[in-house]
This record gives structure tokens, sequence and C-alpha cells, in this order.
């Protein structure tokens, strides 16, 4: 089928979906308001079957641009040997899982965080012939290319056993570039110092592109994968190789989202990067080094507010005490977003900003909610300092 003609009804299952949240707003309002709890009940078993049915329309819908992940991979195996003769090193690539399938807009968008990913591990990564005999490898290297579903979600995994990254090297690195300060540095356990390659201060430096395993480029990989609601990760033996990990939604045109009210107004948090809500009693919160925090299963975890980061006014109900908030991981980075309210949680489609608001950052977009009104949803990554 035409690619235009799906788009096409792509977005006409979008604005049903639209439509099916605006039906749920006004079962919810008959329940209140209307005397007939009978008429109430039948409406809202209506709204149960429509969206149902719109929800299977909409996924069956995106199933027609569905394409398997072998259109991706299958401009590496020339790549691969272009790139290991200029370098004169022996690499064999070995890829799996290309029957997996993902949405093509999400597929079209990987190519270039994958030859990153490629052209770091033959040039960091993997070690010269003469090298890998002392260490005691054979000669010829492996990069697998991995692809698997995991559950809504897939997964696709660069692995190669080259020198893997010496977390040494990236702590001295990350001190002479400044990307975190010496004192969190100091206690941050290896695992969480590899992370520190994916910083954009870190991967941007000419000077980093000797350490073992990875370097230039890598803070394009992350901004790229998570800008398609992805995430990066890597995991490394010194001696054994590398294993960078993008975890991938399947397609990108549905969202869930968790409406909150902060400031008087009401935004949408992608659900994605919530990990849990908390309501904390005074008690439970501490000020650490000018700023609000609390404990959550032995590690301090800062408070933001909402309001105050999207200049609105700080607006508690009346009457509570505790205060809550919502614990979001972003890139390895746990902080909590003080809000005042949760108002819903919904499936949603979501539109780019248009207009004056194109260029606006912050935001993931925007969606209706069933009453008419337009829900701006926000990109915590932007607006979390």
């Amino acid at each position: 089928m035409d690619e235009g003609k799906i788009d096409a009804l792509v977005n006409l299952a979008g604005e049903l979906i639209v439509a099916k949240n605006g039906i749920s707003h006004l079962a919810r309002r008959l329940q209140d308001e209307l005397e007939d709890r009978e008429l109430a009940r039948a409406v809202r078993r209506e709204h149960d079957a429509i969206e149902r049915l719109a929800g299977e329309m909409h996924a069956a819908v995106l199933q027609l641009r569905m394409v398997p992940l072998a259109q991706v991979f299958r401009s590496f195996p020339r790549l691969m040997r272009d790139m290991s003769q200029r370098l004169g090193k022996k690499v064999r690539l070995v890829t799996n899982g290309e029957t997996t399938e993902a949405d093509k807009a999400i597929v079209d968008r990987l190519f270039e965080p994958l030859l990153h990913l490629v052209r770091n591990a033959l040039d960091h990564g993997i070690e010269s012939p003469e090298r890998r005999r002392t260490a005691g490898k054979a000669e010829g290297a492996t990069v697998t290319m991995r692809a698997s579903r995991a559950g809504d979600r897939f997964i696709i995994e660069v692995i190669d056993d080259g020198r893997g990254i010496d977390p040494a090297i990236v702590r001295r690195r990350a001190r002479e570039r400044g990307v975190i300060g010496d004192d969190e540095l100091a206690v941050l356990p290896d695992d969480q110092v590899i992370d520190l390659i994916f910083s954009a201060g870190f991967s941007t430096a000419a000077e980093v592109s000797d350490i073992s395993g990875r370097g230039v480029g890598m803070d394009v990989v992350r901004a790229t994968v998570e800008r398609i609601g992805g995430r990066a990760s890597v995991i490394s033996r010194v001696g054994a190789g590398t294993t960078v990990r993008l975890d991938l939604p399947m397609n990108i045109a549905m969202s869930r989202i968790m409406v909150v009210s902060a400031g008087g107004q009401i935004f949408g948090i992608p659900m994605d990067a919530v990990t849990e809500t908390v309501r904390l009693t005074p008690d439970r919160v501490s000020r650490i080094k000018n700023n609000d925090g609390f404990v959550l299963r032995d590690r301090i975890v800062p408070i933001c507010s909402l309001a105050e980061l999207m200049k609105l006014p700080q607006a508690r109900p009346p009457g509570f005490d505790a205060r809550l908030v919502i614990v979001t991981d972003i890139s390895g980075k746990v902080i909590a977003l003080e809000i005042d309210a949760i108002e819903d949680r919904l499936e949603v489609v979501l539109k780019p900003l248009q207009g004056l608001l194109s260029n606006a950052r912050g935001y993931a977009g925007t969606t209706l909610l069933g009453d008419g009104r337009v829900l701006l949803v926000l990109d915590l990554k932007e607006i979390l300092p």
C-alpha cells in the first residue's frame, strides 16, 4: 500500500482515539450528574465497546506500517568490511533478529545511531590483530547486532568482543572535562561511571577518542534514541568487550501519559519516564545542599517543583501537609517532580508543536483532552535540571 495512504489511515485512527477520549469525558459527567443511573451505566458500556474497537482498529492500522529491521541491518555488512579494511582489523559481523518488526518511522531513524555504534566499536573497541594475540584472543573480532521483542517494545544490542571500557579512564576524562562534580564522581559506582560516555561534554571532546571502547558520537546516539521514546544504556567489562543496548517503542503514534496539575494548570507527563508516585509527609523531606530531597530505598532523591520549573505560582492544595511527587528516571538520573494532583492517565496521539511554538523547548507535543482542551505534554529531559 502507498506510504501516504497508510499515514492518512494512521492519522484518522488517531483522531478516532481523540473522539473516544471525548466520549469518556461525557460518560463520566453523566455518571456524576444524571439521576438515571441505568442510562449512565448504559452510556459507559457503549463507551467501553467503542474504546475497545478504537484501540483494536488503531493497532491494526499501525501493523500496516510495520517493517522488518532487516531494512536497516542490511546496510552494515558492506560498511563493516570497508571500515575494518581501512583500519587494518579483522572483524566479522553477526546479525540476529532481522525479522523483528517495528514502525517504519522508527526503523528509518535507526541507521545513524547504529552507524555511530558500529564505527566506535571498530575504531575504539576492537584491538589490532597484534594486541588481540597478546591478550590471548583470536585475531578476528566479532561485532554482533541483535534485535528482539520485549512486550510492546523492542531491543537492539550492538556487542563487541574488544577491549572494553575502563571505568578508571572514564573517571579521569570526566574529571578533566568537568562533566560531573568531583564529590559526585567519587561515590559513583563503576556501572554509572561508564554511563558518562553518553554525556555531551564528554563524548564531543576530541581527546576522548582513545578511551577504551567508546567516545565520539555517543551523545548523538542517546539524543536520537530518546527523541523517538527510547533509552540507551551500556554494559562493559575490561578486556571482554562492550554491549550498547537500545530499548525502543514498537511505534511512535500512541503515547501513554499521566495528566497532572501544578500551579493552577494541567500538563501531560509521558508514563515511560514515571517510575512511581509518592506522597511525602513533612518528616520525610530534608534540606540537602539548598534543595529539598528525601530518601527512597537508600537513595537520596532531589525534589523539583513542576510549578517552579514552568514559572507558575505555587498552589499547594489547602489542608494538605503531605507533598505529592512523581519519581522520574531520565537517562539514569532519578528526580522527584512535585505536583498538586494527578488528574488522569490516558492513551493519546501526540501531535508536534506547530506555528510559533514549533521551536519551543521542553515539550514533547500536544494532544486534545476529552473536554476539548489542548494539553501540553512535557519533555522531562528538557525541563528537569
